[in-house]
């Protein structure tokens, strides 16, 4: 009786393709690159501005590793405090919505409080 071959995933990425048995290992090797069980890369959002960031770019200091957003990242690489994301945020707020300050603060503060950087803080 003919072996089956064994199911793989095929996944490419930046012109290179990767070839991953779909056994327990590949399967954490492929979670460990952010790739879904489809082939397509797993979208990160920023833990602090809920950003989608899906090049390296969108990454603080271009690092894929970090959580969080390049508009999320002083300028050594750390990420914002919550008083500096909540002024950041309102005044985006203020800008693009048109919001009074007061409004604009507190519908910051709602978000936040449901961004893993910010869990539940209000």
């Amino acid at each position: 009786m003919a072996r089956k071959p064994p199911k793989v995933l095929r996944h490419k990425d930046q012109d290179k393709t990767a070839v991953y048995e779909l056994t327990e290992e590949g399967i954490k090797q492929l979670a460990n690159l952010g790739v879904n069980m489809k082939g397509s890369k797993i979208m990160k959002i920023c833990i602090a501005c809920g950003m989608p960031m899906n090049k390296a770019a969108d990454f603080a200091m271009g690092d894929e590793s970090k959580d969080y957003c390049l508009y999320c990242c002083n300028p050594d690489g750390s990420m914002h405090s919550y008083e500096q994301k909540l002024e950041g945020m309102a005044a985006f707020i203020v800008k693009t919505q048109g919001l009074d300050e007061k409004t604009a603060r507190s519908a910051a503060q709602n978000m936040m409080a449901n961004l893993p950087a910010w869990k539940g803080r209000k």
